[in-house]
């Protein structure tokens, strides 16, 4: 698929990308002392923010997308 979708492909391709980093990103929300429901809901509500915006600045070049994911969850 490629990089520049559009519409509701964007959405479908971001949500199978979210979907694959859900639970490590609620590890890590565990991590920071979030209990198992705090953690779910806070992996849960950035997942539906992340799909629902539209603007992403996310550059290759500051660093890999994991520690992009993890420091916007924080």
């Amino acid at each position: 698929m490629s990089a520049v979708a559009s519409g509701a492909d964007k959405r479908t391709a971001l949500g199978r990308l979210l979907s694959a980093y859900w639970y490590p990103l609620y590890c890590c929300a565990r991590r920071l002392g979030r209990s198992p429901e705090d953690a779910e809901d806070s992996v849960q509500g950035f997942c539906a923010r992340c799909i629902a915006t539209d603007d992403w600045r996310v550059d290759p070049a500051h660093g890999r997308f994991r520690h992009w994911l993890v420091a916007a969850l924080r």
